[in-house]
């Protein structure tokens, strides 16, 4: 993988300063925060994100919607809470019983939206905004190299659910300035 199937820092930027609607902003900034896989996105319920009055503060992927069959648990950001509470506020039903309803879709909240309306989504802002073909899985991608510049190679790949570390150093993409920089800090010691 290329660093052109990551998003750099002003795209992000540029991305999410566009104006769309709570649901697709909070889609794009679930990938980009969590890294969900786009399958793992339209199965998420309302219950897994706002339980008992409170939005939660991790999230909770759960076995039954994993890729891998197995749950994992990642942190929500600040600025992800934020965008969970718009969403539940602007879209989400009111009748009180948010239990079986699904977070993200398009008219019945008891059917998800599908991978393929995330997909042309997604699509449309990458080329809209950043003027190239951006996918949900580059978001993922982000996500996972982002990470890896802040952290360590297993936090990642439990924050990504990857059974095998060989799947997670897949996003490990050193850039130029990054060996230069690792040449030089072993060359002061």
């Amino acid at each position: 993988m290329s660093e052109m199937n990551t998003l750099t820092i002003l795209e992000i930027e540029k991305i999410l300063a566009k104006k769309m609607c709570p649901r697709d902003y909070c889609m794009i900034l679930m990938m980009l925060d969590t890294g969900l896989r786009v399958g793992e996105l339209v199965n998420i319920r309302q219950a897994d994100l706002y339980f008992y009055g409170t939005i939660v503060e991790q999230l909770t992927v759960r076995k039954e919607i994993s890729k891998t069959k197995s749950e994992r648990v990642i942190p929500i950001s600040a600025r992800l809470r934020l965008a969970i509470d718009n969403l539940k506020h602007g879209v989400w039903f009111k009748d009180g019983s948010i239990q079986n309803h699904y977070a993200f879709y398009s008219g019945n909240p008891r059917s998800h939206i599908t991978s393929r309306q995330v997909e042309r989504i997604v699509q449309f802002y990458g080329n809209t905004v950043i003027g190239r073909r951006l996918t949900p899985h580059m978001l993922r991608h982000t996500f996972g190299t982002r990470v890896l510049q802040k952290s360590n190679i297993r936090i990642a790949q439990k924050l990504l659910g990857h059974k095998r570390i060989t799947s997670t150093q897949i996003y490990t993409h050193p850039s130029g300035d990054e060996c230069v920089k690792a040449v030089a800090d072993i060359s002061c010691d």
